[in-house]
């Protein structure tokens, strides 16, 4: 009886539903223009951003650097690799490819093992340099070299790519100066991490001088520049200078900086152009930290200076100094004299 009843119980229970296993998303086999590789679409522009790493003959990603990419691509670094195959986005290097990336030296090697003639220029020796002999020896040499590089069409995706990304870059160079120039460095940044985050591979200066960047473009807007950086009268060389500043710091090109700036002829007689650029940025961080020592007096008693090795006299004489917060000298220090200007900094002192 109790195992009739115990029959029922089973016939009246649910059917079981099938738990579904995951399965890793995979790219198409084929991929075109029109339907996986649009710049409109940001897994679109991910694939297009890979296949121009392949413009010049690459090796793969190492497995750390796919997993990166994954995120970026929505599905397998290596399947996507295949689906490029397979389009003809992608071929594997010839014998001559993958030999022009070897050194003579190496190539010399080879060709000894192999008990072939070792004189001659580079592309005779990668003439002379069979497949067989390559395969079999070249693994002894060191890794082989990079195995796969754009085909024609490949070549024309990734250009069209890099071509959209090169002039909204500029672009976005061009009105985040100009914002910064108008004082407003919100709008700036906003700018930078707009292309950034149109780009998914792409990535120009983080921005790891400071946790709070648009902080750091504030400073350096708000400062009072030393006559030793700008000279009087030079109200408007002054906001362009602290403007080509903000903006290297934003997006870390300096010879850019200067040429949005309009700055061609030499500043100071006292620095270069870009040592300028650089003190100015050197002078908005060492205001920032020390505002906010000064913001912890309970926890700060006061502030050392550190010099540079190659400090001048001056600066010397005050490094290894502690000054009570209230009466802490400002860097860049004004009397320094070394031609790369001050680089003095401070550290603070913990109660």
């Amino acid at each position: 009886m109790n195992i009739l009843r115990q029959f029922l119980q089973i016939l009246r229970r649910p059917p079981r539903t099938a738990v579904p296993v995951h399965q890793p998303p995979t790219a198409p086999d084929h991929l075109t223009a029109s339907s996986q590789l649009s710049t409109h679409d940001p897994k679109g522009r991910a694939r297009l951003a890979l296949l121009a790493r392949f413009t010049k003959p690459s090796e793969l990603a190492p497995p750390d650097i796919k997993q990166e990419w994954l995120a970026r691509l929505g599905v397998p670094y290596d399947n996507v690799i295949r689906a490029f195959v397979s389009s003809r986005f992608l071929r594997q290097t010839t014998l001559t490819e993958q030999a022009n990336l070897l050194l003579v030296p190496d190539l010399k090697r080879l060709l000894k093992q192999a008990g072939l003639k070792v004189s001659g220029t580079k592309p005779e020796l990668i003439d002379r340099l069979s497949q067989q002999a390559y395969d079999q020896l070249a693994p002894a040499l060191r890794p082989l070299p990079d195995r796969y590089v754009c085909t024609d069409a490949g070549g024309a995706e990734a250009r069209r790519y890099t071509d959209e990304f090169a002039a909204r870059e500029l672009q976005a160079k061009r009105a985040s100066f100009d914002a910064l120039q108008s004082g407003k460095p919100d709008l700036a940044c906003r700018l930078k991490s707009d292309l950034d985050a149109w780009s998914p591979y792409h990535h120009s200066n983080p921005l790891a001088v400071s946790d709070s960047p648009l902080d750091l473009l504030t400073t350096i807007l708000r400062l009072d520049l030393p006559p030793a950086i700008a000279p009087p009268p030079g109200a408007a060389l002054a906001c362009r200078l602290k403007a080509a500043a903000a903006w290297q710091s934003l997006w870390g090109r300096l010879d850019d900086a200067l040429e949005l700036a309009g700055v061609d002829a030499p500043v100071t007689v006292r620095y270069e152009n870009d040592i300028v650029l650089n003190q100015i940025e050197s002078q908005a961080i060492c205001h920032m930290e020390l505002e906010r020592y000064r913001a912890s007096p309970d926890i700060i008693s006061a502030v050392e200076i550190m010099g540079a090795e190659d400090s001048c006299p001056a600066c010397e004489r005050l490094a290894k100094r502690s000054f009570r917060l209230p009466d802490v000298p400002a860097l860049p220090y004004h009397r320094c004299t070394n031609d790369m200007g001050c680089r003095c900094c401070y550290a603070p002192v913990v109660r």
